[in-house]
């Protein structure tokens, strides 16, 4: 079987991919509260933890066959210590 847009086998075919970019946030508010005591010394501390963040990714979708395609996203995510990346790839089943 064939690719109908560049002639090649349809598994060798990348002509079919569909780029993708996608914004990625996430954020979190988190507050807990610490007590310790050791022997006659006792104390409490409390903490916050305020965090929001922004990153982007780059992907594509490719059809393997008519049901079967597949998907694959590499991203990066900014962060206050650095810089962490993402990468996902995943199957599409077509019913």
């Amino acid at each position: 079987m064939t690719c109908s847009l560049c002639s090649s086998p349809r598994r060798a075919c990348l002509a079919r991919a569909m780029p993708s970019t996608t914004g990625l946030t996430h954020s979190r508010w988190l507050g807990f509260e610490m007590t310790e005591t050791l022997g006659d010394l006792g104390g409490t501390e409390t903490k916050r933890v305020d965090d929001l963040g922004f990153g982007v990714a780059l992907g594509a979708d490719a059809d393997l066959t008519d049901r079967l395609g597949v998907k694959v996203k590499a991203g990066l995510v900014p962060y206050s210590g650095g810089v962490d990346g993402l990468v996902t790839v995943g199957l599409l089943y077509k019913f």
